[in-house]
């Protein structure tokens, strides 16, 4: 048996994505973070998997159904303002994010332990030091962004190699709304 790291996430559009490192550019130059080699919006993170149990999440996820919808990059904020260590951007409509991610969270169901608090949005940066606490929170208040909107109309299974470049994606198999 073989251990597998395994996630569900939706497509990112390269656009989306430069939109996203260029976030990375506005925060305080007196934080020290490091900005994630691929950007990804993850509905689920799945963790070290068996890979006897692969064809069997192949099969639940294939009996999603849902509908596409347009996705947007709405406000920089922080996972856990009393010690953050993660920068994102929010997406909009959230709502929608949630049911596809109630849909995956049902299929599997029995399988993965359920996230109670899932915030759809994409990693801007991780932080590592982020200098006064007060005035790094009231800096990314003021980042704007910029409105950019992509199609969610599919989400992907993907493996995660750890590597010492950083996180390698292979996508394994796509579900695609109707």
């Amino acid at each position: 048996m073989i251990s597998l790291r395994l996630f569900i996430s939706s497509a990112i559009p390269d656009e989306v994505a430069e939109s996203v490192k260029q976030l990375a550019e506005k925060l305080p130059k007196t934080a020290k973070f490091s900005v994630p080699n691929n950007v990804d919006l993850t509905l689920k993170f799945l963790g070290t998997t068996p890979d006897t149990h692969l064809e069997e999440i192949k099969k639940r996820l294939s009996a999603i159904t849902f509908k596409p919808f347009t996705a947007t990059l709405d406000a920089v904020g922080v996972i856990s303002a009393k010690q953050p260590r993660v920068v994102y951007a929010g997406v909009q409509p959230a709502a929608e994010f949630r049911e596809l991610h109630n849909k995956i969270e049902t299929a599997l169901a029995g399988m993965f332990t359920p996230d109670k608090r899932f915030v759809p949005h994409l990693t801007v940066a991780r932080l590592k030091e982020f200098g006064d606490h007060k005035a790094f929170l009231a800096a990314i208040a003021k980042i704007k962004v910029k409105p950019v909107s992509w199609k969610i109309d599919k989400f992907i299974l993907f493996l995660s190699t750890l590597d010492p470049r950083g996180a390698m994606h292979t996508p394994l198999m796509e579900v695609v709304g109707k």
